[in-house]
């Protein structure tokens, strides 16, 4: 997936806590400033790794559970490759991880999953030379038991839109891909016939053939693309890795306690003004059962299925979790403790999205054993053309004002461009804080709070700044630089649309080699957690 040209393109990184990208719980995490770190690990690299436990016979085992799965999908793995290198280096003690995850698409799926694994082999690299006694070993958690099929199964190519005809129910990765090789022969004959779009095509055609698993076949084109950065690409939808998990299912199953746990952290983030992206249920387990995968709940008599009419005892069940870890499934709220049980892992790269999710799940983790992660932001990398940059630069815009809200956007634009705007705005600031200042004066000799006049206060300047922005912001719609500015910003992002997650690697194969261009040129681009990227091309 290389350039098609040989310079490296220019990119420009703005202060993401300056935009209106990320939830203002991501803002304080990001500035230190009022986050609540009861939710969080704060310990230093070196001491997440004091804390980990995984022992020699445990650390064979993954490694060899990986070397496996490449056989499977058909990847001969050297010993010149630094994927084999890096899967050699976890049998050390001395080994820890850096992990990222998705899960797995067709075609591979919206951009930021280049972003995703391009961030994650740039942390493991940066926190390596933090840790000269260790090696760490990035990873792509491949989540291919989702069973939301219908998340996965649709690729939008030229405003139409490519569907996987498959009946599916269970596990994604276990789906067979053959039966996407007439969306292949569709998405090539539409396609511009580039070389490098046939070739990611021909590529995806030779996986989904050879073969028998989705997920065999998703990493057998990820390894093609991504060989070179060592990132090691990992299902845990194995006998072997689910055996870390038995205490756990057996907790959550038979306790509740995972459900308890989560529940507490839920209460604190509301305490913070902050909207659990998930709720727990009392079981959050599946079972990958008679080829689907069903969701546990309790009955009269232990256990069953929900959309089956499957039955357990409690002593059955049991038996069954120390028998067969392998059937049962977390949900996607327990699926970090899993990862956490199965990898030595100190730092997870999340989206903005999973970042509020993890913050649910520090007192189970520990409850469950398992080392709280450093959480990292994966870097957004987006796309300007050349063209549009100097459409910018000659209205004396920067890109910064890409990534704001349509509020603010508005304000912006019509501050800057119109001096009335800006005065009154100017002249409304300095008088608000005078009568705030009056306010607090009268209060103080008062000696009680001046109530009624705080509130007349807040209307009075209510109303003002609405009747500026009416007089003003109103009519910026009909202004040619406005609608050329705004016509930019919704290219790369707005509230309804975001680039790296609106478009998919199929129809944007070009700005993945730019993003690898970039990376390789200066890999330290994707650490800075607080800034956001924009490549100019």
């Amino acid at each position: 997936m290389e350039p098609s040209f040989d310079h490296v393109p220019r990119t420009v990184e703005v202060d993401v806590t300056a935009t209106d990208f990320y939830k203002p719980i991501v803002n304080k995490y990001l500035t230190q400033t009022g986050f609540p770190e009861e939710l969080i690990n704060t310990s230093s690299f070196a001491e997440l790794a004091s804390q980990m436990d995984f022992d020699d016979h445990y650390r064979n085992v993954l490694a060899d559970e990986i070397i496996k799965q490449y056989a499977d999908s058909n990847i001969n793995l050297n010993e010149s490759s630094l994927v084999f290198k890096n899967i050699e280096l976890l049998r050390k003690s001395s080994t820890f991880t850096v992990t990222t995850g998705q899960q797995i698409h067709i075609f591979l799926g919206p951009l930021f999953v280049v972003n995703k694994i391009l961030s994650c082999c740039a942390d493991a690299r940066s926190i390596s030379e933090q840790l000269p006694e260790n090696d760490v070993v990035p990873v792509f958690w491949m989540a291919s038991e989702d069973h939301d099929f219908d998340e996965i199964k649709s690729v939008r190519l030229y405003n139409e839109t490519y569907t996987w005809d498959l009946d599916a129910n269970g596990p994604v990765g276990r789906l067979s891909p053959q039966s996407l090789l007439p969306l292949v022969e569709q998405a090539k004959a539409r396609i511009d016939q580039t070389e490098e779009n046939l070739n990611f095509l021909n590529l995806c055609e030779t996986a989904y053939t050879s073969c028998y698993t989705f997920a065999q076949a998703t990493r057998y084109i990820l390894h093609a693309l991504y060989e070179d950065l060592g990132i090691v690409l990992f299902d845990a939808d194995a006998q072997t890795i689910k055996r870390r998990l038995t205490e756990n299912i057996k907790a959550d199953l038979f306790k509740h306690e995972n459900a308890e746990h989560i529940d507490a952290s839920i209460k604190v983030l509301k305490s913070h003004k902050v909207k659990a992206p998930i709720n727990t249920r009392p079981i959050n387990y599946f079972m990958l059962h008679e080829g689907g995968r069903y969701r546990i709940t309790t009955s009269e008599t232990g256990f069953q299925l929900v959309g089956h009419d499957s039955t357990w005892s409690a002593h059955e069940m049991d038996e069954l979790i120390d028998q067969h870890p392998e059937r049962f499934s977390p949900n996607a709220l327990l699926r970090p403790i899993f990862q956490q049980l199965c990898l030595p892992n100190l730092v997870y790269i999340c989206g903005g999205s999973e970042f509020i999710y993890w913050l649910e799940l520090k007192k189970a983790m520990e409850s469950a054993n398992a080392v709280f992660p450093t959480l990292f932001l994966r870097k957004s990398n987006f796309i300007l053309s050349g063209k549009n940059a100097a459409q910018l630069e000659a209205q004396n815009f920067n890109v910064q004002t890409l990534f704001l809200n349509n509020e603010n956007f508005d304000h912006f634009f019509v501050t800057k461009t119109n001096k009335n705007k800006a005065e009154i705005d100017g002249e409304l600031s300095l008088l608000s804080g005078r009568v705030d200042r009056l306010i607090q004066q009268l209060e103080e000799d008062r000696k009680g709070p001046l109530t009624k006049g705080v509130k007349l206060k807040n209307q009075l300047f209510n109303l003002l700044e609405t009747e500026s922005n009416r007089t003003y912001i109103s009519d910026i719609r009909t202004n040619a630089d406005y609608n050329r500015i705004n016509k930019i910003k919704n290219k790369v992002w707005s509230e309804t649309y975001v680039q790296e997650r609106n478009t998919s690697i199929l129809t944007h194969l070009d700005y993945c080699a730019v993003l690898l261009k970039v990376f390789k040129n200066d890999y330290n681009v994707y650490t800075n957690q607080r800034n956001l990227v924009i490549t100019i091309i």
